[in-house]
């Protein structure tokens, strides 16, 4: 059959268990950024350690005269250039936050260790201290 493309699909047509399931295995992903002046969100989306995921970046990176990379495991976070920029210093990502009574985990992002960003684009890749019990995008 040809599908109707003159409106959008509704999430209660076809197999919306499917839908429901995918959205409750991954909302875990998303996490509330905070900074002194102001909060964002953004979502895990690797957790591995350097030697093995950014092995290119860290020989790069040394090659360019900066500091080593440590081998610890370490997450991965995208956001909003807006959220967390090139001058960030210090900022915490909490992981299953509800509310203010059920706040969820907490972990320290580290620009220090990696911090990928573009203003123009208004994204940020930053390192994360290793988030646990989360499953990545």
């Amino acid at each position: 059959t040809i599908s109707d493309f003159s409106r959008p699909p509704s999430l209660t047509e076809g197999n919306s268990l499917v839908l429901d399931s995918i959205i409750e295995k991954r909302k875990n992903a998303v996490c509330k950024i905070s900074l002194s002046s102001h909060t964002g969100t953004g979502f895990l989306v690797c957790t591995q350690t350097l030697e093995d995921r950014f092995r290119l970046i860290r020989d790069r990176f040394a090659a360019l005269g900066g500091s080593a990379l440590s081998s610890h495991s370490f997450s991965f976070i995208l956001t909003n250039n807006h959220v967390v920029d090139e001058k960030t210093t210090r900022a915490t990502a909490t992981f299953k936050y509800v509310s203010s009574y059920d706040r969820g985990a907490t972990y320290n992002l580290r620009p220090d260790i990696f911090l990928c960003t573009n203003k123009k684009l208004d994204y940020t890749f930053v390192a994360c201290e290793r988030v646990r019990g989360v499953d990545p995008l």
